[in-house]
This record gives structure tokens, C-alpha cells and sequence, in this order.
């Protein structure tokens, strides 16, 4: 459908948006938009945007300037605990992660530690055990090693966690 535009539409909107429909406009004017449609069309949508913005200023409540202060003042002291709580956040992430990467290298030298103490271990018995047959095998000195070994890693492994769970906020 095409709309057609009239040259009296500006004229129409005028009177309409400044409050002088129907009764203060010339003749002319109101004979022109009770035969023209799309000035009409523009006074009747004016009319109804006019009527929509009264019940909106009359429906709206403005608070009392004690609560917009306190709002305010809240906001701020809000924004402010925010913005001091963000150098401490970063303080615990790298903590975490400084104790994180600490506990993997001493993970990685225990490791190292072990892998050497057991070649140096299986060294020193094969070599008691030729001077000895009265010493127990290395499958006995691996079974009473082990448990402490387990015990030393699992700690190791549990006690970043520990950290970062006393540290994280709730």
C-alpha cells in the first residue's frame, strides 16, 4: 500500500502537537483534514502520543531527594568496596598460583629424587646381596618405602588444594 503525503501534513502536525486541535485552527484547515487521510492519519497519531505522554507524567512518582542521596551514596561506597576488593582477588590468584606451580616442581623433584634413590636402592642391594644372602630382597625394601612414598605425594598433590581452599572466598 502507498502512502500518499499531503503538503498540509506540517501545518496538521503543528496543531496538533501545540494543542490547538480542533478549536483554534482556521477553517480551512479543519475542512482540509476531514477530507484528507493522511492528515488525518497525523492528527490522530499526534493526539494519541499527546494523551499516552499526560498519563505517563501523571502516573510517574519522583522519590523524595533523601532516598536518591542515599542511593547514590550507597552505589558509590558499593563501587568502592568493589574496586578495593579487586587488587586482593588478583593477590589470592597469584598466590594460588605460585603455590600451584611450587608444589608441581617439588612433585617433579620428588619424582626425580625417587627415580634416583630406587636405581641407587637397587644398586646398594644387589650389591649387599651379593656380600649378603641374610638381607631381604628389594621387592621387601620397595613394599616398606612405598607407603611413606604414597604418603609424601599425596600430600603434596593435597596440599595446594588445601591452600586454595582456605584462600577462595565463599
Amino acid at each position: 500500500m502507498r502512502r500518499t503525503e499531503c503538503l498540509r501534513e506540517p501545518d496538521a502536525f503543528e496543531a496538533a502537537s501545540l494543542g490547538q486541535w480542533p478549536d483554534r485552527i482556521d477553517d480551512d484547515l479543519r475542512a482540509h483534514v476531514g477530507t484528507c487521510a493522511a492528515c488525518a492519519e497525523v492528527i490522530a497519531v499526534t493526539l494519541a502520543l499527546q494523551e499516552e505522554r499526560r498519563e505517563a507524567v501523571r502516573n510517574t512518582s519522583i522519590p523524595r531527594a533523601e532516598l536518591v542521596w542515599w542511593r547514590a551514596e550507597r552505589r558509590a561506597r558499593e563501587d568502592a568496596a568493589r574496586a578495593a576488593a579487586r587488587p586482593i582477588a588478583l593477590a589470592h590468584l597469584v598466590a594460588v598460583a605460585c603455590a600451584g606451580a611450587a608444589s608441581l616442581m617439588l612433585i617433579g623433584g620428588v619424582f626425580g629424587w625417587l627415580r634416583i634413590w630406587a636405581a641407587g636402592l637397587g644398586d646398594s642391594v644387589a650389591a649387599i646381596r651379593a656380600a649378603s644372602s641374610a638381607l631381604p630382597d628389594l621387592a621387601t625394601l620397595v613394599q616398606w618405602s612405598l607407603p611413606p612414598a604414597v604418603g609424601l605425594a599425596a600430600w603434596l598433590v593435597l596440599a595446594p588444594v588445601a591452600v586454595y581452599l582456605t584462600v577462595v572466598d565463599d
